[in-house]
């Protein structure tokens, strides 16, 4: 079940997809590359626009396709990058 921080990634992901992208994607866990809606070039628009939108960086060590293949998934990895930010800067 995710969480209320989460489910917040998860709407703003799913607006770039139907907002900047143009494509509806049907679920959180629709699997984006199986379905063809995320590409190379949408891959890096997306993470342009997470690094923007939510103020956090994603290394290198973070660009696993796998925290990548769905909705939940990138709302896992950016919850995951704002807590480690959070307990970093104090």
């Amino acid at each position: 079940m995710l969480n209320f921080e989460n489910q917040k990634f998860c709407a703003e992901i799913a607006n770039f997809f139907s907002g900047i992208i143009g494509v509806e994607v049907p679920s959180p866990t629709t699997d984006l590359f199986k379905e063809g809606i995320l590409d190379s070039q949408n891959f890096i628009e997306l993470l342009v626009h997470l690094e923007r939108t939510f103020d956090t960086p994603i290394n290198l060590f973070d660009l696993d396709i796998e925290n990548f293949r769905c909705i939940e998934k990138i709302a896992d990895l950016l919850g995951t990058l704002t807590l480690s930010m959070k307990r970093s800067h104090g």
